[in-house]
């Protein structure tokens, strides 16, 4: 296994006392300081530190030094500040790239502490040194995971649409069903109202019958009572 540091500027870290009285000198390598660094008078910080692991990771991923192109400290400056960092190769694990894109954040307060980084790379350590036997189970169990859930959604989702074309039927089925006793009460009702008109022009022409044979009848009584009174009065015209 082989390890490479460099302990030039290392301290301990509970031994570390750093002023905050302003200075001119900015100090540290260009390509891999943090970009608050560059400030005059700027602090030394442990999220200082983790930009610049971050940095030293990106060229043993990718072999050359950050910002190798840049002519002078300042275009690295000025590409720092800018957001721009290293590429990294095609074939770097994703979540190695992510650690580092949250590592050189131009914001400090934004990257991951320096023990939280460890654990990390430590954990990515692990999952990278496991026998190739043992990841592709992993994997597999993974796909496996993933396509049990994937057919437990489209069960779930068999199920709801069955459910909605049966509520769908059971609703058009009551719908009908209801216009089907809207239609015959429309219907009866209809025909109810036809049947009283008929009674109505029934009672109408026994009525008028009635009263005009109690017309004809008065009219008749009328008729002969004045026959009577005609007949008596010529008997006695006669007798006289």
């Amino acid at each position: 296994r082989v390890k490479l540091a460099d302990f030039g500027l290392a301290t301990v870290a509970q031994t570390l006392r750093v002023s905050n009285a302003s200075s001119t000198a900015v100090q540290g390598t260009a390509g891999f300081m943090a970009p608050e660094l560059w400030a005059t008078g700027a602090a030394l910080t442990s999220a200082a530190d983790v930009f610049s692991t971050a940095m030293m990771l990106a060229q043993l991923l990718t072999g050359s030094a950050p910002f190798a192109n840049a002519p002078n400290d300042l275009a690295i400056q000025n590409a720092v500040h800018q957001g721009q960092r290293p590429a990294l190769p095609p074939s770097t694990p994703a979540a190695l790239s992510a650690l580092l894109a949250r590592c050189w954040l131009g914001e400090p307060t934004g990257r991951p502490d320096a023990f939280a980084a460890h654990i990390e790379l430590h954990a990515l350590r692990e999952t990278a040194l496991r026998p190739a036997s043992e990841r592709a189970a992993e994997a597999a169990a993974e796909a496996a995971a993933q396509v049990k859930v994937a057919a437990e959604k489209a069960k779930a989702a068999r199920e709801t649409a069955a459910k909605e074309m049966a509520e769908k039927a059971e609703k058009e089925k009551l719908a009908k069903e209801k216009a089907e006793k809207d239609k015959a009460a429309t219907e009866k009702a209809a025909t109810e109202k036809a049947e009283r008109e008929k009674a109505a022009v029934e009672v109408a022409r026994i009525k008028k019958a009635a009263e005009d044979a109690a017309r004809a009848k008065q009219a008749s009584e009328e008729t002969a009572r004045r026959q009577k009174e005609a007949e008596a009065g010529g008997q006695g015209r006669k007798a006289a």
